[in-house]
């Protein structure tokens, strides 16, 4: 019974210096099991988190294009209203979406030729924006016009020139300060007495062009009938001197005169 116990707790320990003399020789491989598993992990949790923020942007852009696409069965149409212009210069074109869901002007041809514009915005329908641009149209007695949408609706329209004739006065120079400061300034007033709209371009003093200019902004547009001040600053103009001024439109209309300093001139 002896001989038997003993081989029984002989057996046992074998047993357990096996299991341990085992774990001591694969123990290496086991922890790097365990640190490849960790790392599959992990980069199963980033692949994941990459899959659901894709699946967000698509949800995005599939709410985008349900929101713009047009309906089934949507009638898109655009129609050009009307052009404005001052003197020779095509500022602004007027289109209205008379058709069905929303529509995106995206290009402009002014005779046949792609021009850059502004206000290029979504139009509901029924509404009605202003597109502008800047075309010279000096040697065109018509104008052709073609807005075309995203989705390739688009309108054409030609339009006849009307031209009045331009024609800006100055009407008053007042010479402002003391002699020969230099500081003192030049005041001109200029007033639209031709037809239509006009846009001041440059005001020169002597030939030379004047950059300090105040009161009003140079390249202000003028409605018929309408006057502004201009304010030629730090010129220093000394008494008994005549100064030639000349003020130009975008258009080509001008006008000129001659004035003694310090004399106050009122010329209408």
């Amino acid at each position: 019974m002896a001989k038997v116990n003993f081989f029984v707790a002989g057996l046992i320990v074998g047993l357990i210096l096996g299991f341990m003399v085992g774990f001591v020789y694969y123990q290496p491989q086991i922890d790097e099991l365990k640190t490849k598993i960790s790392g599959l992990e992990t980069k199963i949790s980033s692949l994941n988190s990459q899959l659901t923020n894709a699946n967000n942007k698509i949800q995005e852009l599939s709410t985008i294009v349900d929101r713009w696409k047009p309906i089934i069965g949507e009638k898109h149409i655009i129609q050009i209203q009307a052009v404005h212009y001052i003197g020779d210069f095509l500022t602004n074109i007027v289109v209205q979406n008379i058709g069905e869901g929303v529509v995106k002007p995206e290009k402009v041809y002014i005779q046949d030729v792609q021009v850059e514009a502004k206000g290029l915005d979504y139009l509901y329908p029924k509404q009605s924006i202003n597109i502008h641009v800047l075309y010279n149209i000096a040697k065109l007695t018509k104008v052709k016009v073609k807005v075309v949408c995203s989705d390739g609706t688009f309108s054409e329209k030609v339009f006849p020139i009307k031209r009045g004739v331009h024609k800006i006065q100055i009407l008053s120079v007042m010479f402002i300060g003391e002699d020969n400061s230099p500081s003192n300034d030049i005041a001109v007033y200029v007033k639209n007495v031709g037809e239509g709209t006009i846009i001041l371009e440059n005001i020169f003093l002597n030939g030379e062009k004047q950059l300090n200019v105040g009161w009003e902004t140079i390249h202000k547009t003028i409605d018929k009938n309408e006057s502004v001040t201009l304010l030629i600053q730090n010129v220093g103009w000394k008494k008994g001197h005549t100064y030639t001024i000349k003020i130009t439109c975008i258009d080509g209309t001008f006008a000129e005169g001659k004035f003694t300093a310090p004399f106050v001139y009122i010329l209408a």
